[in-house]
């Protein structure tokens, strides 16, 4: 199946080491891959989304992710982006699936804030 270019942009997805405590099977390491043909989008603040705020002045405090149907991220990975590249975004809840209305899948949506907020 091809995938449907979106952007241009590619992102780099972090998988955190993952574990279960109550089984003797082996950890699973932190793997980065890139996920290609991205388009990231600004997140503005609070209040009626894309009003400017009493001093003028829209507060970005994210960033909104629109990849390729099925990408391969999920709720609790790290994402750097490319213009930012030492700075580290965590996925804010689970990826939304795109569908149009026939149900053929479009893209993945995703939220990303700064780690630790």
């Amino acid at each position: 199946m091809a995938v449907k270019k979106i952007g241009k942009q590619s992102i780099f997805v972090i998988r955190r080491q993952r574990f279960d405590r109550l089984s003797d099977e082996e950890e699973i390491r932190e793997t980065e891959r890139e996920i290609k043909y991205c388009v990231v989008l600004p997140r503005w603040a609070s209040g009626a989304q894309g009003n400017e705020n009493d001093k003028g002045w829209t507060i970005t405090e994210g960033h909104q992710i629109l990849a390729p149907f099925g990408s391969d991220i999920m709720a609790d990975d790290i994402v750097r982006l490319p213009f930012a590249p030492r700075q580290a975004w965590e996925v804010a809840g689970m990826p939304g699936l795109y569908v149009n209305k026939r149900g053929k899948g479009k893209m993945t949506m995703v939220f990303v804030k700064r780690v630790g907020t």
